[in-house]
């Protein structure tokens, strides 16, 4: 990606690093990746319907990835972001969905579909303010 001149890192706060602009604190870590193809298809198939899932204990770091997602022509349903956090919270998640509005726009979805955690649909509603 690098030799493409890609730049998929979207977002990025590092352990040590001041997070006082965004609401983190000096430990926590933030990193969403975008790639060009995930904005093409976020933008193709967002308009139907965007889904959130989290997958936890990936490391001995406490990390959780967070994938956004959403459901081609076929049914599959294709990655378009991702993030990695320490930190499970909409604070986190604002800032999740805020890079994804910074890199291809506003997505005004009919459906969107998370679990029961409501944090997820309130970063969004205030991020996206379209569901």
């Amino acid at each position: 990606m690098k030799n493409n001149g890609e730049n998929c890192i979207v977002f990025f706060k590092e352990q040590g690093q001041s997070g006082n602009d965004y609401g983190l604190k000096h430990e926590d870590f933030v990193l969403i990746i975008m790639t060009d193809f995930q904005k093409e298809m976020i933008t193709k198939y967002g308009k139907d319907k965007i889904c959130i899932d989290r997958t936890h204990g990936l490391n001995s770091y406490g990390f959780n990835l967070y994938s956004v997602l959403v459901v081609e022509e076929h049914k599959n349903g294709i990655p378009v972001a991702f993030c990695f956090s320490n930190k499970s919270s909409e604070d986190v998640f604002r800032i999740y969905f805020s890079a994804i509005k910074n890199a291809v726009g506003i997505i005004e979805t009919t459906a969107f579909m998370t679990d029961d955690a409501p944090a997820f649909y309130n970063a969004w509603s205030y991020v996206i303010c379209t569901v």
